[in-house]
This record gives structure tokens, C-alpha cells and sequence, in this order.
């Protein structure tokens, strides 16, 4: 006889509204917390949910990130995601749109004994 006593039972997500200015306006988001990261979730007819520091972060994995919201109490439409310059080839079997960046490569600074280096440089 199989034990079929599951290991990891599924986490509960937790799901919090987050204030935010979108177009300088005031906005309240529907955010749900998978694992260590949050996704933001926008919309009103298409529901669009993306993790909400993309510019800082790298989804983890796109495959529980999906299987996570087909489960969650609101359900997203459209789940988007980006991969990291310079990575031209597509690491996921999705559908994919490409996407203009300007990008420069930057170097890690030492000040004061402290690696540091600049995340973006706006212009």
C-alpha cells in the first residue's frame, strides 16, 4: 500500500490591497504573496498580475508563480513576466512579445570599503 500523505500541502497565498500612484493618481492593488515575492494585480476588464518590483527582481519560477494563481481567490487573466538582458534566448515555452530596452552596462563602485552598484541610470 502507497502512503499518500502529501509533504508540502499548498500554502495558503495571502492576499493584501496595496496603495500605489499609477498616472498620478491615487490606486488601491489586489497583491498576492507566492513564496517570498508579491504580485500586483490590475485591471478592471482584463486582470493583469506581474511581480510588483520587476525592475529589481526575477520571478523565481514562472511554473508554481502560474499554478499558484490558477488557485488563488482572484484569479488573474494575464500573467506577464520578464527575463533579464542580456538573455536573448527565451528560457520558458510561453508566448513572448519583445520588448525595447535601453540598456548600459554598469560597473560595481567601492565606496568606503562598500560594493555598491547602480540599479538603474535614469536620463
Amino acid at each position: 500500500m502507497q502512503d499518500t500523505t502529501c509533504l508540502n500541502p499548498p500554502q495558503p497565498l495571502r492576499v493584501f490591497v496595496k496603495d500605489a500612484v499609477r498616472n498620478g493618481k491615487p490606486v488601491r492593488l489586489s497583491c498576492i504573496e507566492i513564496g517570498a515575492q508579491s504580485y500586483c494585480i490590475n485591471g478592471n476588464l482584463i486582470k493583469v498580475a506581474r511581480l510588483e518590483n520587476e525592475w529589481f527582481a526575477d520571478v523565481d519560477d514562472p511554473d508554481s508563480v502560474i499554478r499558484a494563481l490558477a488557485n488563488a481567490e482572484i484569479k488573474p487573466d494575464i500573467f506577464t513576466f520578464w527575463q533579464r538582458v542580456p538573455d536573448s534566448e527565451p528560457k520558458h515555452d510561453y508566448y513572448m512579445e519583445w520588448e525595447s530596452l535601453a540598456v548600459l552596462q554598469s560597473r560595481a563602485l567601492t565606496i568606503g570599503g562598500t560594493n555598491r552598484q547602480r540599479a538603474r541610470l535614469e536620463i
